[in-house]
């Protein structure tokens, strides 16, 4: 204002001195940016497959992705879903075959949202939404997957890290996936993922009639569906203080 009031005032051609005080920032940007996406804070690697199909859908998926990497600012929150939206053929997503023989439009994502999952818990996120498969996958240790069924199963976190993380993800030609959330090192404490399984269920032998005139053709003891083995899993996340290795885990 009184700059303003100067200028406004001064005669055509006079020259006007103004006192400049310099005010150091409380916040600098080295201050924003010192340590920020410093280290990787949580990964995770699912194995390859030979299943071309599921390769096909991974790609797509991972397209998802940018390239640089996903940024998730303090306290937002990542769905599955939203990003990648319902899969579809016309989408070019691709059927593959299920555990139990069923062909499900693209197949294989969940090896994805498993392994985010999986990175989320130990790079110590809000899990806000998961969903476990309806039999136990083969990619992941058990208790650790997350299936993704758009309209219905979705995975949801929320970035509680108190810095902004990256999320990276890479797919290698043999179908083998990595995932990398890069952020800044927790000063106060270590994640680790515990999981035990505490009850396994057997299959049992069901018997059928069959129908008349035997449209399948079975014979008498054909299998029409090979048994599977279920699991009831705790998965615990334990927490560590940096100061003292020898304390007591949360």
């Amino acid at each position: 204002d009184e700059v303003r009031e100067l200028i406004s005032s001064a005669p055509y051609g006079a020259e006007i001195k103004v006192d400049m005080t310099f005010i150091t920032p409380k916040v600098t940007e080295k201050m924003l940016s010192e340590g920020l996406f410093e280290k990787i804070i949580a990964t995770y690697t699912v194995p390859g497959t030979d299943d071309k199909d599921m390769i096909v859908n991974l790609k797509l998926v991972c397209r998802e992705f940018p390239k640089d990497g996903l940024i998730l600012k303090v306290d937002e929150e990542f769905s599955f879903n939203d990003l990648v939206g319902q899969l579809t053929e016309a989408k070019d997503y691709r059927e593959v075959e299920d555990i139990t023989g069923n062909m499900v439009m693209g197949g294989g994502v969940s090896r994805l949202s498993s392994a985010l999952y999986y990175c989320a818990l130990t790079a110590d996120m809000e899990i806000l939404a998961r969903s476990n498969h309806t039999y136990a996958p083969d990619f992941i240790e058990l208790g650790l997957d997350a299936d993704i069924e758009y309209g219905s199963k979705d995975l949801e976190f929320k970035n509680t890290t108190g810095r902004p993380v990256r999320i990276e993800v890479e797919l290698d030609d043999d179908g083998s996936l990595k995932v990398d959330i890069w952020g800044t090192a927790n000063t106060e404490h270590t994640v680790e993922i515990l999981y035990e399984t505490v009850n396994t269920h057997k299959p049992a032998t069901l018997t059928n009639t069959m129908l008349k005139d035997n449209p399948g053709k079975y014979q008498a003891g054909d299998i029409l569906q090979e048994p599977i083995t279920g699991y009831d899993v705790c998965t615990y996340r334990i927490y560590r203080p940096l100061e003292d290795d020898d304390s007591e885990p949360v």
